[in-house]
């Protein structure tokens, strides 16, 4: 199978951990890991393993290159999807074969954001949506935060995180509403 980075490369056969084969490009350093693969992989490790989470150690991820990536099993383009809203990488997933191509650096990182067994999660609309929701949550608040100060901020949002607990919410702002 060719690399979907060097498209003349053969990918290499390698152990990425106990049990799990991948295919390796030697120039990217980039892995293709079959669906068929990867779960059988899963299947074969204990509730355990799957819940424990790394350090968050982030390992150095090949910068993004926006080139369409082609999928080594089925020749289809490859459909990329963020993996997070705090750390800036895509995983590129064939919709034909259900395989995943990590660049050099993202399955260590992967592994570290404790999502190794659960990359089906990833590539799910509900995931995909939330990262968006997030992102324009987090944009709203930096855009009011510059808008009235930090200081004001730091104030409403103490208050905001107090009002959420209050019994008698409504009335609070019912009354921080009367313009008297």
């Amino acid at each position: 199978m060719k690399s979907p980075i060097y498209p003349r490369l053969e990918l290499v056969k390698v152990q990425l951990e106990k049990e799990l084969q991948a295919l390796h490009c030697p120039k990217s350093e980039g892995h293709w890991i079959n669906a068929d693969e990867y779960r059988r992989w899963c299947q074969s490790h204990n509730d355990d393993d799957i819940d424990s989470i790394g350090s968050l150690l982030y390992h150095e991820v090949a910068p993004e290159d926006q080139m369409a990536k082609i999928c080594p099993e089925s020749g289809a383009l490859l459909s990329r999807y963020r993996v997070s809203e705090s750390i800036e990488f895509y995983l590129d997933r064939s919709p034909i074969t259900g395989g995943v191509w990590f660049d050099r650096g993202e399955w260590e990182t992967i592994k570290q954001l404790g999502l190794q067994f659960r990359l089906a999660e990833v590539f799910t609309d509900s995931w995909q949506r939330a990262i968006v929701d997030n992102e324009q949550r987090e944009s709203l608040m930096m855009q009011f935060k510059k808008r009235i100060g930090s200081e004001a901020f730091y104030k409403v949002n103490e208050f905001k995180y107090w009002l959420k607990d209050q019994v008698r919410r409504s009335e609070i702002l019912a009354y921080l509403a009367n313009d008297e």
